[in-house]
C-alpha cells in the first residue's frame, strides 16, 4: 500500500515542486524495494533535491554518506566516493567521513576502491585531523593491500622522519630503493640511508 502510494504522489509532489514532501515519498520508495541498485538511484534523487532544489549540503551530506555505505559493490560506488568527498569538503565534517571510510574499507570489495579509501583516510588524517598515528596506520594498509603504492611509501617517509621514527623510515626507503626504477633516485635513497645511518642510528 504504501508503494502504491509512494508512487501516485512521487511525479505529483515532483511537478509541484513539493521538496519536502517528495524527500518523505522518496524515503518511502528506498525501503520499500528489495533492489539495490534502486534503493541507490532513489537516495540519488533524494540527494539531489537537497543539494539542488533545497541548497541544504548538511542534508545532502547525510544522503551521500548512506550512499556510500549502501553502494558497496555497486558499479557506482567510485562516483558515490566522489560525491561524498565533494560534500565532505562543502560541510567540513572530515572526522565524520573519515569514521565512514574506515567502515566502508572493512567491507569493499574492489581492490582500487579498496586503495583510494585507505589513502583518503590516510591524507585526511593527516592534513585535517592533526592524526599522525592514524595516517601511518592507513598508508600501512594501503602498502598492505598494494606493495609497490608509492603516494603510501612519500606519505609515510615524512611522517616518519617527522615524528623521529628512523628504523621504520630507513624500512620505508629501503623499499623505495628496491622498487624504484630510475638508477639516479636509487642512488639518491641508498645515500639518504647512509646518511641517516651514520647521523640517527
Amino acid at each position: 500500500a504504501k508503494r502504491g502510494a509512494a508512487e501516485l504522489l512521487h511525479p505529483l509532489y515532483e511537478a509541484d515542486q513539493q521538496h519536502e514532501k517528495l524527500l518523505r515519498v522518496l524515503e518511502i520508495e528506498a525501503k520499500v524495494t528489495d533492489i539495490p541498485y534502486e534503493r541507490v538511484e532513489i537516495r540519488e534523487k533524494a540527494l539531489r533535491v537537497c543539494e539542488d532544489q533545497l541548497s541544504d549540503t548538511e542534508r545532502a551530506y547525510g544522503y551521500a554518506k548512506r550512499l556510500v555505505k549502501e553502494a558497496i559493490g555497486e558499479d557506482s560506488m567510485s562516483d558515490q566516493i566522489a560525491t561524498f568527498e565533494r560534500l565532505t569538503a562543502a560541510t567540513g565534517k572530515y572526522a565524520e567521513t573519515v569514521d565512514v571510510f574506515k567502515e566502508v574499507a572493512a567491507e569493499a570489495l574492489d581492490g582500487d576502491v579498496l586503495l583510494h579509501l585507505l589513502l583518503r583516510v590516510g591524507e585526511l588524517a593527516r592534513e585535517r585531523l592533526a592524526q599522525p598515528e592514524v595516517a601511518i596506520e592507513y598508508y600501512g594498509k594501503a602498502l598492505d593491500a598494494r606493495p609497490d603504492e608509492k603516494r603510501a611509501m612519500l606519505a609515510l617517509e615524512e611522517l616518519f622522519e617527522q615524528s623521529g621514527n628512523f628504523e621504520a623510515l630507513l624500512d620505508v626507503l629501503r623499499k623505495r630503493a628496491e622498487l624504484c626504477e630510475s638508477d639516479e633516485e636509487r642512488k639518491e635513497l641508498l645515500f639518504r640511508e647512509a646518511e641517516i645511518l651514520r647521523d640517527k642510528l
